[in-house]
């Protein structure tokens, strides 16, 4: 079983291009397709859209073309962020190390990493 305090400390310390592909794939996984973080390139995001559609997307003042990612609202509009951590961000460390500790059969990539629980917490509380 995967200590979750491990499990945390060692996404905390992986580089927020990690972070953002793990959470990517934890929501592929749980079907959060509205909470995945995108690269923010518009030419990219949009292709296909018609101007009034464009308009609709990013006129907002959750917005900013300058931020390094963003994520579409659920509206189809799009919020925009420069860090995981940033409020407008859908990256949730307590939702993606719950998954984690709850699936970790799902991420064998994980087994790498020395955070499973230690022998004698799991005969107390953890």
């Amino acid at each position: 079983m995967f200590d979750k305090t491990k499990v945390r400390e060692l996404i905390m310390d992986w580089t927020e291009e990690e972070q953002v592909a793990i959470w990517n794939e934890y929501c592929e996984k749980v079907v959060y397709y509205d909470d995945e973080i995108l690269e923010n390139d518009l030419d990219e995001l949009l292709v296909g859209k018609t101007p009034s559609e464009v308009a609709v997307i990013v006129c907002t003042d959750a917005y900013n073309p300058y931020d390094d990612y963003c994520h579409f609202d659920g509206y189809g509009r799009l919020e925009s962020f420069s860090h995981t951590n940033d409020y407008r961000s859908p990256f949730d460390m307590d939702d993606l190390v719950d998954w984690i500790v709850d699936n970790e059969d799902t991420l064998g990539y994980f087994n790498e990493y020395d955070i499973e629980v230690e022998e004698d917490e799991e005969d107390g509380d953890e």
